[in-house]
């Protein structure tokens, strides 16, 4: 496994400790939570550029890498929903324009044909993670 599919699973990883801080220790728990989703956002543009640089652009990474995204972000987009920060509906409208990305994405990884994130998929990434920052 390369360098930058174990950035994108150790994202991954990240979320359950995140998530638990977020609920967890007040104040100073809040604080580690925000370490840790910028740790992992920033992970998230370590991973492509070393996959790049490295020549080690693989198939998984670029199935996995855009779900991890969406697991961090809709962790926290949902606990927001449970810290009173965010409304329902705003989240729903986000993870259902991104779950049919995701679906579209399998199935013609299905028939091996893969769909890689563009520029503006990573912009809207972007901006995601900066709200979910400044929330």
């Amino acid at each position: 496994m390369t360098l930058a599919n174990k950035l994108t699973f150790l994202r991954i990883g990240a979320v359950p400790f995140f998530v638990f801080f977020l609920f967890v220790w007040g104040e100073k728990g809040k604080v580690i939570a925000l370490l840790i989703f910028i740790f992992a956002s920033l992970s998230d543009l370590l991973d492509g550029w070393l996959a790049r640089k490295k020549n080690e652009v693989t198939s998984l990474g670029k199935i996995v890498d855009p779900i991890a995204d969406k697991i961090l972000v809709y962790s926290a987009f949902i606990s927001f929903i449970q810290l009173h920060l965010v409304p329902f509906w705003m989240v729903i409208i986000i993870m259902g324009r991104d779950l049919l990305i995701m679906a579209l994405r399998i199935e013609l990884a299905s028939k091996n044909f893969i769909l890689s994130a563009n520029r503006l998929a990573k912009l809207k990434t972007f901006f995601e993670n900066a709200a979910i920052f400044f929330g």
